[in-house]
């Protein structure tokens, strides 16, 4: 291996260096800081971090896999320490969630709207509920004494929407949370662990399929390290399950796509069990088992294998989508979501309406098709948006989401890769984006007319429900076969490590 001095990237060290010192002192001021010797403390060490970092993209630029996992393991890292406690969407039930699978309950039948929990998950809940006029904002150890208090055991009655979710998404969470109480640590590291085993379980998983696939190597490695990405794998949330698991089934498509050798029944089952672990965690991903059309015919040994694998796939949707549906029906009820919204409603969210939401989501309409359809074209800009938008979709940057926005987009458009893509293959690539964006409006359209009535367009829909499609954007959209630059990539992974430290720099200087 090539040794590689400092001097060999000092273009690249400084501008990365001065990137992220322009972002954070611009971010500075007397209102939103209450440590700032700690906050110029942490902006010392990312800019250390991120030095190093160049340093081994520099020397390890062909392996792609070694950059991308050792990036969101650090950064990840970072995340899980400074993302203030239950900050991240939902992650107070999805701590609750990961608290019941740690102690053997992965299923649940039970309708009512209050189950035992352990007493540290109520204490968590009324410290989030305290935190600035009772809005949904996140805690550090600076404002609570969750670092020193002990793990509280006692049973507690505890509100649980999030009962239906499947457990498969929430084992890594659960392993870290066990082994907090098996060493009697203090309340805070049930969390902490929960977020660091997430984050390890989200890291093996798009780093295989970093490796797995044979084209659009970077432009999956950048989806899986763009900041909402290993923002929601460091926390305690379900997404980076459905994100990991997302896109490594994408990557599998791309390998049975561009595989040079006959496929085996192995390679099938294997992308199928991927997929349906990918759907039981997200009903809407289970339309990912649709990519298995990417494939040629003359991928399989012969015709009878190829009308087999298609078959099996679709029957394989329709029935875990029955079964879905009937587990959810026995565990949501009206009564349940009724409450959940009017909490929404308590802390300034939202309004319900119950006279007239029956009648409004009773039956499906022309008059819902065309609020379905404005939703997705003029929410597009939204969820793009609300990608680079933290905390309870409480923090963001304008200068950060744009510029991230456009590399991203430039990414997908304009990365070289020589492989030929069949527009057959494009085509299918793009509806299967198109179902899954739609299908998840269509699942929230009752929601969001039930939550408000008057809505003009369907709310609840956040852009991190579409992170593992960005993957397969490139496959679509990319227009540039071979033209590149000198020193491409790694001017490419400096760009991602100033967009990954200005936004944990805004985390920082946001919340300390």
């Amino acid at each position: 291996m090539k040794k590689i001095n400092l001097h060999d990237n000092i273009k690249f060290i400084l501008v990365f260096s001065i990137s992220v010192l322009l972002f954070t002192f611009s971010e500075f001021s007397k209102s939103n800081y209450a440590h700032p010797k700690f906050e110029l403390a942490f902006l010392f060490l990312i800019l250390i971090i991120g030095i190093i970092l160049i340093q081994f993209y520099s020397k390890n630029k062909e392996d792609i896999v070694k950059i991308t996992f050792i990036t969101i393991l650090i950064f990840g890292v970072l995340c899980v320490f400074t993302t203030p406690i239950m900050d991240t969407p939902d992650e107070l039930y999805h701590f609750y969630r990961s608290e019941l699978t740690s102690e053997g309950i992965l299923f649940s039948s039970n309708t009512n709207d209050f189950i035992d929990t352990i007493g540290t998950v109520d204490e968590f809940n009324k410290t989030v509920k305290n935190q600035k006029n009772g809005q949904p904002v996140g805690f550090t150890v600076f404002e609570s004494n969750v670092d020193t208090a002990p793990i509280n055991n006692s049973k507690t009655d505890f509100y649980m929407p999030f009962l239906h979710n499947s457990f498969i998404g929430y084992l890594p969470q659960a392993i870290g949370i066990l082994i907090a109480k098996l060493f009697d640590l203090n309340a805070v590291w049930l969390v902490w662990l929960g977020r660091l085993c997430n984050v390890l379980f989200y890291d093996i998983l798009v780093s295989y399929a970093v490796k797995k696939t044979p084209i659009f190597k970077i432009p999956i490695s950048l989806v899986a390290t763009m900041p909402m990405s290993i923002y929601l794998a460091s926390s305690l949330s379900i997404d980076a399950t459905i994100n990991g698991l997302g896109i490594l089934a994408i990557a599998f498509a791309l390998y049975m796509y561009k595989s040079e050798k006959s496929l085996e029944i192995k390679d099938i089952l294997l992308f199928n069990i991927i997929v349906f672990l990918c759907g039981t965690c997200k009903i809407t991903y289970i339309l990912l088992i649709f990519l298995v059309l990417l494939i040629p015919m003359s991928k399989f040994k012969n015709k009878k294998m190829y009308l087999l694998t298609i078959f099996s796939s679709i029957t394989g949707v329709l029935l875990i989508f029955y079964l879905y549906t009937c587990y959810v029906s026995h565990t949501i009820n009206l009564p349940t979501l009724e409450m959940f919204f009017n909490q929404s409603a308590n802390t300034g969210n939202s309004s319900i309406n119950t006279s007239n939401s029956n009648s409004l989501t009773s039956t499906f309409s022309i008059q819902k098709l065309k609020f379905l359809i404005k939703s997705e074209i003029f929410g597009f800009y939204e969820q793009c948006v609300k990608l680079f938008t933290f905390g309870w979709l409480t923090y963001t940057s304008q200068i950060l989401s744009t510029f991230s926005l456009i590399f991203y987009g430039l990414i997908g458009f304009f990365y070289p890769e020589n492989s030929e893509i069949d527009l057959k293959y494009k085509i299918i690539s793009f509806l299967v984006i198109l179902i899954i964006y739609s299908a998840t409006f269509f699942a929230l359209i009752d929601y969001s007319l039930y939550h408000c009535p008057d809505a003009t367009l369907i709310r609840g829909v956040q852009g991190r429900y579409f992170i593992p499609l960005l993957s397969l954007m490139p496959l679509v959209f990319n227009i540039n076969k071979n033209k590149r630059f000198k020193d491409m990539d790694l001017w490419i992974f400096t760009v991602l490590l100033i967009i990954l430290s200005s936004f944990v720099m805004l985390t920082i200087v946001c919340y300390y």
